[in-house]
């Protein structure tokens, strides 16, 4: 009598990428073009607070400045003046404004992930790629926003 282990498994295949620009990789169900144009917010943070600013003021602060220098900066310049409202709306506007970026990613191989019980309820895609990430970056974890890690193994695959 043989006995299908396979029954109850279920087989995912994700495509392995790496960004040029990032050491970590990226996975895909589906296959990446070798470039794709991505909106980036231009800037972000104490970037966004500096540039303002300079809207603002034409006052440039030198970018070395720590996030608490420009935060004093404005506290002592801006807060509870006219000028404060008028900030608050250029921030907002220079906060929102994007970039187009290249994203160069290069293929490395297909990642066959043999999954535990193919019978339950169809598994959380976004859960499953946030253990398959643990595995790739060598910190395994058992438990993930209240589901059991359910993989079984990981098989590269650099044929495909």
């Amino acid at each position: 009598m043989s006995y299908n282990q396979n029954i109850n498994r279920m087989f995912i295949e994700y495509k392995v990428y790496r960004k040029m620009s990032d050491l970590k990789p990226f996975i895909s169900r589906d296959e990446l073009p070798s470039c794709q144009m991505i909106g980036k917010k231009k800037f972000v943070g104490k970037k966004a607070k500096i540039e303002a600013i300079y809207r603002l003021t034409g006052e440039r602060l030198p970018e070395d400045y720590t996030t608490e220098q420009v935060n004093s900066y404005l506290t002592v310049e801006l807060f509870n003046t006219s000028l404060w409202h008028k900030y608050r709306k250029i921030y907002n506007e220079v906060s929102n404004e994007k970039e187009i970026v290249i994203e160069n990613y290069s293929y490395q191989y297909t990642l066959v992930v043999e999954l535990a019980n193919k019978s339950n309820p169809p598994l959380d895609e976004g859960k499953i790629i946030h253990f398959v990430m643990c595995e790739l970056l060598g910190n395994p974890c058992e438990m993930y926003k209240g589901m059991k890690n359910p993989i079984i193994s990981l098989r590269k695959d650099y044929d495909r």
